[in-house]
């Protein structure tokens, strides 16, 4: 029982201060070469590939002009929808809503553009200062739809797991129910049924190299910021510490409701955030953008240990291999070979690491 408590202790510890970051840093990385290394025996065993055909398709296309751009692109709204689930969790909120909170945010966005089409068209208005509103209302709307699972658990005790998980489910058909009504978009049968129309008015306003968009720069460095009133702020201290154990930060006066509903914003708004780039990626809005990134987000948030260095890391791994899945649909490996490989990847990390605590 007490080496249970000091265990217990010791693992509050790091997560309030953040020691020992740069060993489960290192266990991280440890297990990205192992499911590196494990994919590349498989395609080397199981699939007959030989090993330089084997290395070119893992490392040679991945960077080559035609893929670097998804790449990139995946890596970036990763790192977001990553920490859009690391905020929330060092309060001890458990946001796995990240997918719906970027639907609802792109949505919103969507809808101002769409809005203000028309008068762009004409040179009316300027369209950084329509990219600037859609960007905030797209936030704004991420982070009501993320505060309303914290009120629900605040008002009715009900698990932010189960509400944030159903409202992921309730955002892809209300988006799509929504936007169809409004004449905003045409119900079509594909994969994920709704195909927009497109809301950008020219894509080379808003694109930058590699396929990046303009708001790229934006987001990075709002992923710092949010790293620095996390880490390096004493608000962000008590949040940390809030999540670590509530009963000595109310002892001490601390807000809790308060940091809960900041962090938990925060989250949601960097989600929302996150929808707008992919609007200004693409130029248009639809549904099959999005599938996955959420929780996909939760295993870049939990590799990377929840510090945005980690985040950047895990996220350009994890978009690595997303790349990699439609790189070798051509040598005729399925891509549910890759996203098996990468569970069971980022279950036994945790394993490890819930063992060495």
């Amino acid at each position: 029982m007490i080496h249970d408590t000091i265990t217990r202790d010791r693992s509050l510890e790091r997560r309030v201060t953040g020691k020992g970051f740069a060993t489960e840093l290192g266990l991280s990385l440890f297990t990205m070469v192992v499911m590196s290394l494990v994919l590349f025996s498989c395609l080397v065993a199981i699939y007959e590939i030989g090993f330089d055909e084997a290395l070119k398709l893992l490392v040679g296309d991945l960077l080559s002009a035609r893929y670097l751009g998804s790449f990139l692109r995946g890596a970036l709204i990763l790192a977001i929808t990553g920490l859009a689930f690391s905020i929330p969790f060092q309060s001890g909120f458990y946001n796995v809503g990240g997918e719906g909170q970027l639907v609802i945010g792109a949505a919103c966005a969507a809808s101002i553009f769409f809005l203000f089409q028309s008068i762009t068209a004409k040179g009316g208005l300027p369209l950084l200062l329509i990219v600037t509103l859609a960007g905030l209302v797209g936030a704004t709307a991420g982070a009501v739809w993320a505060l309303s699972a914290l009120y629900l658990k605040l008002k009715f005790e009900v698990s932010e797991v189960v509400t944030t998980l159903l409202m992921n489910l309730i955002a892809f058909p209300l988006v799509a129910a929504l936007l169809v009504s409004l004449g905003m978009a045409d119900w079509s049968g594909g994969s994920q049924g709704l195909q927009s129309v497109a809301l950008i008015p020219s894509q080379s306003h808003v694109e930058m190299a590699w396929g990046l968009s303009k708001a790229a720069p934006v987001l990075c460095l709002f992923l710092f910021l949010s790293h620095f009133y996390l880490w390096r702020t004493t608000p962000g201290l008590s949040l940390r510490s809030i999540g670590a154990n509530q009963a000595v930060p109310a002892l001490q006066g601390v807000p809790i409701t308060r940091h809960l509903c900041v962090a938990v914003a925060l989250g949601g708004w960097l989600a929302g955030l996150g929808g707008l780039d992919q609007l200004l990626v693409f130029g248009q809005f639809n549904l099959a953008y999005f599938a996955g990134l959420g929780f996909i987000g939760i295993a870049v948030g939990l590799l990377g240990r929840h510090r945005v260095i980690g985040i950047l890391v895990a996220a350009l791994f994890l978009s690595s291999w997303r790349v990699m899945s439609n790189i070798l649909q051509t040598a005729g490996v399925a891509p549910e070979a890759v996203t098996v490989a990468e569970g069971v990847g980022v279950v036994g990390f945790l394993l490890i690491l819930r063992r060495r605590q």
